[in-house]
């Protein structure tokens, strides 16, 4: 018998998750093999991300969650791709979100600006209506990035990706944000909604975005 419980996502520390615990109350203890997953979004995802950056000569080192640490990663410039519940560095970044993702699936602004909503609500990771947050951040070393592609569906990480790899979709993004020259840079978070249907996103829209103090 195989068992999946979408509610655990960090296998380092199994044992003192409570969702694990009761697992083991209920069939008593697990034991070896175990198996991790990948949504089929972040795989679709990634294969578009490694192509974009292939085309420019760039390699890219891809990296299961549960597989990455910091003294692995610390150095390089980093993207964190798909739902943050499936990333357990990423709960740790010393960064500050101003948009969250919570257990319950919504995205909390935690600074919520003029005509901004404090919560915008999702009920499941598989709505018509989804939505994605493209963040920014200085990296954990000089002159490194971290580029966080967040999203806690397929639609959402899919939609993530085409933002950051379509000239247009980026173009779009430079006006948002008022860059104006190539070498200026900013640190910034964008939420994006989806609308999606049978896990393809169908359409895109800007919600509102954050200029980072750094």
């Amino acid at each position: 018998m195989f068992l999946r419980f979408a509610g655990v996502n960090d296998p380092t520390n199994l044992l003192n998750d409570p969702k694990f615990r009761l697992l083991q109350e209920r069939f008593g203890p697990l034991s070896e093999p175990h198996f991790d997953y990948a949504e089929m979004g972040d795989a679709i995802a990634l294969q578009r991300l490694t192509a974009f950056f292939g085309r420019a000569g760039v390699t890219l080192t891809a990296l299961p969650a549960h597989q990455a640490s910091w003294e692995g990663i610390k150095d390089g410039n980093l993207i964190f791709l798909g739902a943050p519940r499936m990333n357990p560095l990423l709960q740790h970044l010393p960064i500050q979100q101003d948009f969250e993702w919570g257990p319950d699936h919504n995205i909390y602004n935690r600074h919520p600006q003029s005509g901004e909503q404090p919560i915008y609500a999702t009920p499941s990771h598989r709505d018509a209506l989804t939505y994605a947050v493209i963040a920014s951040f200085p990296g954990l070393k000089p002159n490194r990035e971290v580029l966080l592609l967040t999203a806690h569906s397929t639609p959402g990480t899919l939609s993530a990706v085409e933002q950051v790899v379509q000239v247009e979709n980026v173009r779009a993004i430079v006006d948002r944000l008022h860059l104006t020259s190539s070498q200026e840079r900013k640190h910034f978070q964008i939420l994006f909604r989806i609308a999606a249907d049978k896990n393809v996103p169908i359409k895109t829209e800007y919600v509102t975005h954050h200029i980072s103090p750094f």
